[in-house]
């Protein structure tokens, strides 16, 4: 009976070591080092954009496999245009008033910057054509407009 463990546990210490749970193991395997980031690029939106045309923008960090990917967004003027991150790699840019800000995507590693300018502007409303009609139509467009214009005042007023 001896000899069945002693024999049986040979045999299992020879298994274990050969599948490499026991003894020396390849030290690249345990290479835990950060991968410092390199550089980023960013896809930005087209440079003019209406109030209420939200983007979604994103960048590239670089290399790859970079270990921290985490970008801090900013916007040089909040007033006319927003910048929220939506996750790790992309950020929500929200137009709220005619002017220009500077959108500026910042890696957390390495402080590695992109940035990009974008002119906001009221939407351009195109009145429909044909008789009556059609001038009833646009002085409608014009009065939504126009609420639509004091409700975002009175919001931005309240933040």
């Amino acid at each position: 009976m001896k000899k069945l463990y002693f024999g049986t546990a040979i045999i299992l210490i020879l298994v274990l070591f050969f599948s490499g749970f026991v003894g020396a193991q390849d030290e690249e395997e345990n290479d835990f080092s950060p991968v410092p980031v390199e550089g980023i690029t960013l896809d930005p939106p087209p440079p003019e954009v209406a109030i209420g045309d939200d983007h979604i923008i994103c960048v590239e960090i670089l290399p790859d496999n970079a270990t921290n990917k985490i970008v801090i967004w900013s916007s040089s003027n909040p007033d006319v245009a927003t910048v929220e991150a939506i996750d790790e790699l992309c950020a929500l840019v929200t137009p709220l008033k005619p002017g220009t800000a500077i959108i500026t995507a910042t890696t957390e590693d390495g402080s590695f910057t992109e940035t990009f300018t974008i002119d906001v502007d009221y939407p351009e409303v195109t009145p429909p054509t044909g008789g009556m009609q059609g001038s009833f139509l646009a002085v409608g467009a014009l009065f939504i407009l126009a609420v639509a214009a004091v409700v975002r005042r009175y919001k931005a007023k309240l933040h």
